[in-house]
């Protein structure tokens, strides 16, 4: 109480979601004028509410919603595959229908479905391979070495992706590695470090990502991994492949004319308010 009157608060809905382990607070600031909002302290698991990723619904005039994405250290992100595919489900709810549209912020459209068993399936688009490097290099063998893990794929979803292909991705001391490899010169914006370990068609990996570190999921680092995965001619093109990431199954595609579609289960955890003083 401040001079006998109770303090201004104000409170913000949110909408707790995840993707295979991979977890959002989600807010709709389509119909509110929302005050800035503390990323970080939002994202952080004991002085927050918790999550890798703050997502921000806004208007779009191109598709159902716009999807602004936020990382645990406040930094902003280009893609969320696994946010979208959340991000699809409550648009398709609210809309009634089993499809929706949203747009990113670089303005690139992405569509996505809802299928049976609480899965959700986008199509994140065209295969994506303008990776931002320092330097002008192939990009099916970037030269980086560190420790194990050498001669990356380099690969852009929206967001920027090193796939490193290793025996078993356990017997790499990654927590140790990735966060210098996240950092390195080559990539002036940073990078989404994955290992990745293929076992008969099938692609086990583990993924630090940029501005938040290892996740359980993550859905565009399996959408990548795939695409590194076909340009290494270790797996056919137009073929879904099953992803194993240790929050859960990822189901990811490249069709023949180079789309990519990604696919998993979806859940919604709580609902809440945020509360501003």
């Amino acid at each position: 109480m401040i001079n006998g009157l109770k303090k201004m608060e104000t409170k913000i809905p949110f909408i707790k979601m995840h993707g295979t382990g991979n977890d959002f607070v989600i807010i709709d600031a389509r119909y509110n004028n929302y005050p800035s909002l503390d990323y970080k302290k939002i994202a952080n698991r004991k002085r927050g509410i918790g999550c890798d990723q703050v997502i921000i619904i806004n208007h779009s005039t191109e598709a159902d919603c716009m999807m602004n994405i936020f990382n645990t250290d406040g930094s902003s992100a280009e893609m969320c595959g696994n946010a979208a595919r959340c991000v699809v489900e409550l648009m398709i709810a609210e809309k009634g229908n089993n499809c929706a549209t949203i747009e990113l912020i670089d303005h690139k459209i992405i569509s996505g479905e809802r299928l049976n068993n609480n899965q959700v399936r986008v199509s994140m688009g065209k295969e994506w391979n303008e990776i931002p490097l320092s330097t002008p290099c192939d990009t099916l063998n970037l030269p980086i070495e560190l420790g194990p893990l050498a001669n990356p794929v380099g690969v852009s979803m929206g967001n920027p992706h090193a796939v490193f292909f290793v025996d078993d991705i356990s017997d790499i001391p990654f927590e140790e590695l990735a966060p210098k490899l996240e950092k390195h010169n080559l990539f002036p914006n940073g990078a989404n470090i994955s290992i990745a370990q293929i076992i008969k068609k099938q692609i086990n990996m583990k993924v630090w990502e940029r501005g938040v570190g290892i996740t359980d999921s993550c859905g565009s680092a399996a959408c990548a991994a795939l695409v590194a995965a076909v340009h290494r001619g270790y797996i056919d093109v137009n073929k879904e492949v099953l992803i194993k990431l240790p929050g859960g199954d990822l189901f990811v595609e490249l069709s023949e004319d180079c789309e990519v579609f990604m696919r998993g289960e979806i859940a919604y955890v709580f609902y809440g308010e945020l509360i501003l003083k």
